[in-house]
């Protein structure tokens, strides 16, 4: 892949993950508390807002698994989309997933600070 069209495809990406970040965390929370579905969740499991998170982040990533491993198996892939239409109804895509397991990821690190205490910390006061 040309660097070109790596390049447009990252940015896709991250152009499509904060709206969906958004429409996503409206259907679950409100504005006052935006880790709401994962407390409660967290609660009704006994356990952690992370550690829910993470087991949401599985769900996505086994969903991807199943596409890798059937282009490793020469399985000829029906798609690469964003949204597909099966059985009359338009659903998420493989690249939608992509994105909800990215977010899911910067979810379990929001957990994480709420959960510890400790800020996260992006470095913009430090060099590498």
């Amino acid at each position: 892949m040309n660097r070109e069209r790596f390049n447009e495809i990252w940015q896709s990406f991250v152009d499509k993950e904060m709206p969906l970040m958004i429409s996503k965390g409206a259907d679950y929370s409100n504005n006052e508390e935006a880790l709401q579905n994962f407390k409660e969740a967290a609660q009704l499991a006994d356990t952690k807002p992370a550690h829910v998170a993470f087991i949401y982040l599985m769900k996505h990533l086994s969903a991807i698994k199943n596409v890798v491993v059937a282009s490793a198996c020469d399985i000829p892939l029906q798609n690469l989309s964003w949204l597909v239409e099966s059985d009359g109804k338009i659903k998420e895509g493989t690249l939608q997933k992509i994105s909800d397991a990215r977010n899911y990821l910067a979810i379990i690190a929001m957990c994480l600070e709420e959960e510890t205490g400790i800020k996260c910390d992006f470095g913009e006061d430090k060099q590498i």
